[in-house]
């Protein structure tokens, strides 16, 4: 169990990944400094150091806290869907209440900044990348799981008898 100052090291970590989450979205991955990152974060650049070597190390972080929190988002279960359809429409419904409408703007512009960095910095392409194998691997095993629930209920369900009309057709034993 972390003692009182690991406590407090992580809480300051992550106040500094979210100072430069809002930097990069308000500035650009380019156009931000460690001095703003440091501003924003209440801070000094020198400190910020302490934590991070630059601001790939910054941004890979971010990278990384974005898959996680969206790993979570994605643990919907096909308990009571009928198709995978509905499994990935609860999926979607799920995400989309889990964004606040506030930061959703900030959300999309981070994960395209993300994603112009890691076209030009390999150390930050490479978390990119993994993250977005994840969220392709959290979608398979979500459609998985629902068509398996779909093949389960199919199974389950006794084939419905057809009613006999009025009228039989040639051959109608009934």
């Amino acid at each position: 169990m972390p003692d009182g100052r690991d406590g407090f090291l992580e809480g300051r970590r992550s106040a500094i990944v979210e100072a430069a989450e809002r930097v990069f979205v308000r500035r650009g991955f380019d156009a931000a400094t460690m001095q703003e990152i440091a501003d924003e974060a209440g801070s000094s650049a020198g400190n910020i150091y302490r934590y991070f070597e630059g601001k790939e190390d910054l941004i890979r972080t971010a990278i990384e806290g974005c898959e996680g929190r969206h790993a979570g988002l994605f643990q919907v279960t096909a308990a009571g869907t009928t198709s995978p359809t509905e499994v990935l429409i609860a999926a979607g419904q799920r995400i989309w209440l889990a964004l606040p409408a506030e930061s959703a703007r900030d959300e999309a512009v981070l994960n395209l900044e993300s994603t112009l960095v890691a076209t030009r910095v390999p150390a930050v392409a490479a978390p990119l990348a993994q993250a977005m194998r994840s969220t392709r691997m959290l979608l398979v095993r979500l459609i998985a799981h629902a068509k398996s629930a779909e093949r389960s209920t199919r199974r389950s369900t006794p084939p419905r008898s057809r009613p006999c009309c009025s009228r039989r057709p040639a051959g109608c034993k009934r």
